[in-house]
């Protein structure tokens, strides 16, 4: 769903002001013809204004497993502008999928996404943070860091290891 030649941006979640997808699409706004984003997800509560997409933004609505994943094959980058977030297991399955990860340095998220190795850390509400953070790098070298994300996935959130910390608790 992107076009060619640009920089292709993942956004995957409610479209609420939590989720932050009003910051992404301001910088969307900012970015222009460098980049296109692909929003997968919707609005489900009525916390904020009608969502309007920019020229270089797509929405695909909610999709199922299977669609989801051949998103995540084709992205560059995914984006969390989360303004909190509790864990933010969409990180993680992008990580999964060697998808890096530009988020907001919220809850759970700096310890999920290591700043400059699996992606990059902004500061959150700020639309200019993350153009910069996607300036920052090619659409090859944000690929390039897949590998980095793939690696810190295995180490730190397979379902044995997260097994293997529990049953040590309640061992302990």
């Amino acid at each position: 769903p992107w076009p060619d030649g640009r920089l292709r941006v993942l956004f995957v979640g409610r479209w609420d002001r939590q989720k932050g997808i009003d910051i992404l699409l301001a910088a969307m706004r900012e970015l222009g013809e460098q980049a296109h984003a692909v929003v997968a997800g919707g609005q489900v509560l009525a916390d904020g204004d009608r969502i309007e997409l920019p020229p270089n933004a797509s929405d695909v609505g909610w999709v199922n497993a299977a669609r989801l994943e051949a998103l995540f094959d084709s992205a560059d980058v995914l984006v969390m502008p989360s303004r909190w977030e509790g864990f933010g297991l969409v990180a993680v399955e992008a990580m999964r999928a060697g998808v890096p990860v530009v988020a907001s340095r919220v809850g759970g998220l700096p310890e999920i996404v290591e700043d400059g190795v699996t992606g990059a850390l902004v500061e959150p509400e700020s639309p200019q943070a993350i153009v910069a953070a996607l300036r920052s790098r090619s659409p090859q070298q944000w690929r390039a860091l897949g590998d980095n994300c793939r690696t810190r996935f295995a180490a730190h959130f397979t379902m044995d290891r997260v097994h293997r910390q529990i049953a040590s608790i309640y061992e302990a």
